[in-house]
């Protein structure tokens, strides 16, 4: 008996230890080199089409040094109005920490600082053949406009691409929140979806700030309700695939590392486990 009580305590024990160690991470994004590359490649590209061939030591020194500490994801398969529920945005984010989410018209945006003291968003996304292209770029004059600044000024801490339980949805144009909204699950497990901008569309004002799903889709509604013709003015985000339609967004997360629940198959496999020990000792009982 004691010894069935041990190996009870034992297989618990270590469906605990697994599960506490399975840490999510955030998305990958593409390492600086591979944004540099991408860079020079689309730079070569519409040179070539242009009839202007560059020599590479020229080349060089026109590719910006690009760092991905501060890049962001921008999804866009779906839009944030489709969404139906928070148990659906959780699952988006576990698939963004494990590099498995639609990768549908998505985006890298990374943010570069130039010597007229202006700031370019430049967009990365990969072509049919899979292959990195830098397809357009975004100015922004006021530093403090950046979407990575708006997003750290949500979250409260300096955004970087290490960051988990983040996703950041694209523009979507039937609603009244102007850029990408953020998803953050926090360590409790609420899911909460971030306005960025105080917006104001033809007299709607919407707060910048965290708010519930269900919030969200009272917000949408009532602006729909109020704007008719709104409500059809984007299909979806699979759909914008021109630069000026990208919205920025990252994926990221809390400044804590979140822990996953107990597998299912650690479960199955611990009740596998309890159940066999169960019928050993009734057996043994009967002799």
């Amino acid at each position: 008996m004691k010894r069935i009580k041990s190996t009870i305590v034992f297989v618990f024990i270590l469906a605990i230890i697994l599960s506490s160690n399975r840490e999510v991470y955030a998305m990958t994004p593409p390492s600086s080199d591979e944004l540099r590359e991408a860079y020079r490649y689309s730079v070569e590209r519409s040179r070539e089409i242009m009839q202007e061939p560059m020599e590479n030591e020229v080349l060089a020194e026109i590719v910006p040094i690009l760092d991905n500490t501060d890049a962001y994801f921008v999804f866009q398969a779906m839009n944030i109005s489709e969404i139906e529920s928070e148990d659906q945005l959780s699952k988006l984010i576990d698939e963004a920490n494990s590099d498995t989410i639609d990768q549908t018209n998505a985006i890298w945006v990374a943010t570069q600082w130039n010597a007229d003291d202006t700031y370019e968003e430049l967009y990365f996304m990969k072509n049919e053949n899979g292959v990195l292209e830098h397809p357009a770029s975004g100015v922004t004059y006021d530093k403090n406009d950046l979407i990575t600044i708006k997003i750290s000024n949500l979250l409260g801490e300096q955004y970087n691409s290490s960051m988990k339980d983040l996703l950041v949805f694209g523009m979507d144009r039937t609603t009244p929140f102007g850029s990408n909204v953020l998803v953050k699950r926090f360590e409790d497990g609420s899911i909460r979806i971030g306005i960025l901008w105080d917006m104001d569309y033809y007299g709607f004002p919407v707060k910048s700030g965290f708010y519930t799903l269900e919030e969200i889709k009272g917000i949408i509604s009532d602006y729909q309700k109020k704007y008719p013709e709104m409500r059809y003015s984007t299909p979806s985000n699979a759909e914008n695939t021109a630069p000026e339609d990208v919205v920025y967004s990252g994926t990221s997360s809390t400044s804590k590392p979140t822990k996953y629940y107990v597998p299912i198959a650690l479960i199955i496999f611990v009740a596998l486990i309890v159940g066999w020990i169960i019928i050993y000792r009734k057996r043994s009982l009967k002799y």
